[in-house]
């Protein structure tokens, strides 16, 4: 496996987080690649999720037990 592509930290970048990071572990590997502090920077700038899709997610999730 090469090396990741230099990541300009003041450029602008555009890309659909969904598909780039699957599970918590890549999202705070990109995160750290794109020089942010906190994972939620990452997930304000690049996790967007339109209503709809949230819904979608949010069905198949099951809530029982939690208080």
């Amino acid at each position: 496996m090469g090396l990741l592509p230099h990541i300009n930290r003041y450029g602008r970048y555009t890309f659909d987080l969904e598909k780039l990071a699957d599970n918590p572990h890549t999202i705070k590997a990109l995160s750290l690649h794109l020089g942010h502090k906190h994972v939620a920077t990452t997930m304000f700038s690049y996790g967007h999720i339109p209503e709809r899709q949230q819904m979608e997610i949010l069905k198949y999730l099951d809530f029982r037990g939690i208080t």
